[in-house]
């Protein structure tokens, strides 16, 4: 990302990616924390532990009280996905690439290859490959994905900070994590606001007694009535209501007033929704469709792909074109055998 930034930030006159550094807070070490930390030794990927005191110290206007432990990730750093799809988009026209906009179904497969793709009007499109990056629309357009994917909506909210206080926006705050709440600073360039995803549950009602059972011979109350299914049209990405309930509303706006009190009357600016993607095996799908040598799914990233673009479209392209690399990877990447167990739900929003 930082050498895509270099190169095309200066042509579009903008920046895409932003070395933000990330921190991750906790009441104590835990598995998550150690397995991180075993990780990015491997890896060599730069880091630092330090204690809560520290980062009461760096990081006044986090509310950080039971804090005992963090991991700093300091490289760690947010892109602007929306600005640089545009700006990658441009740079493929510029290149050659001619864009259609159209929904779009697979053709037949004849003698194990895919006989082109076929567009709303009934035009086909012909291709020596094909690649679907269809996102969570992969389930639609191929019966088989069904049970091997699933598509939990993601929410995200975005806060005003006060007019003239730069603590909360970009070099001065890093991103943050805390237990189930993601988040980052204001970022220069788009100034959407003070970026939150995740939320704290409801209190218990306070002093609320427990219900006494009922009295000998008499009739007990009612049962609470089974939970309504979820709606099918919310599990499809071409029908789901991209919209916040006030009790989701409510749980961001807990947690920002814990964590971040000199925002807990902030307005919210803006709110956003949309679909992920994970696999049954938590990892990506690059592989060819069943029984069919020149097409491809390529997709599943469990709502992280696109932070691992750079380095996986490039794999994308060079598997397409015959060249397979690392057999560890195409092992990984191939289509999952396993399947969804039958009635679990697996469209909860996270």
């Amino acid at each position: 990302w930082e050498e895509f930034d270099r190169e095309w930030a200066p042509v579009f006159k903008t920046k895409f990616y932003y070395t933000t550094g990330d921190v991750i807070m906790r009441v104590a070490d835990e598995p998550f924390l150690k397995l991180t930390r075993e990780q990015w030794v491997k890896d060599g990927v730069k880091h630092e532990l330090i204690t809560g005191d520290e980062v009461r110290k760096r990081w006044p206007v986090i509310n950080a009280d039971d804090t005992t432990i963090a991991l700093i990730e300091p490289d760690a750093g947010v892109v602007r996905a929306r600005a640089t799809t545009q700006a990658i988009a441009g740079i493929a026209r510029d290149k050659g690439v001619d864009f259609k906009v159209s929904r779009v179904k697979p053709g037949p497969i004849v003698n194990g290859k895919m006989d082109g793709v076929i567009m709303e009007d009934g035009t086909v499109v012909r291709g020596d490959q094909y690649v679907f990056c269809c996102g969570p629309w992969l389930r639609k357009l191929f019966p088989f994905m069904e049970n091997r994917a699933s598509i939990p909506m993601g929410n995200v909210m975005y806060y005003g900070t006060p007019a003239g206080d730069t603590r909360f926006q970009f070099p001065n705050l890093p991103s943050f994590n805390f237990p189930g709440v993601t988040g980052w600073a204001v970022l220069p360039h788009d100034s959407r606001g003070f970026r939150v995803r995740g939320g704290i549950g409801a209190p218990p009602p306070g002093g609320a007694a427990a219900t006494p059972p009922p009295a000998a011979g008499t009739t007990p109350p009612a049962a609470r009535p089974p939970q309504a299914p979820p709606d099918p049209a919310q599990n499809d990405p071409d029908t789901s209501n991209r919209w916040l309930s006030a009790e989701r509303l409510e749980g961001t706006r807990r947690f920002v007033a814990r964590r971040f009190p000199l925002l807990a009357n902030a307005p919210l600016l803006e709110t956003r929704s949309c679909h992920y993607e994970s696999s049954v095996n938590r990892d990506f799908i690059i592989d060819h469709i069943p029984q069919c040598t020149n097409a491809w799914i390529a997709g599943l990233g469990q709502a992280e792909g696109f932070k691992f673009a750079p380095v996986v479209g490039e794999y994308i392209a060079q598997r397409v074109m015959g060249i397979d690399g690392d057999p560890a990877l195409i092992k990984a990447f191939a289509m999952p055998t396993q399947e969804y167990e039958a009635g679990r739900n697996r469209e909860e929003e996270e």
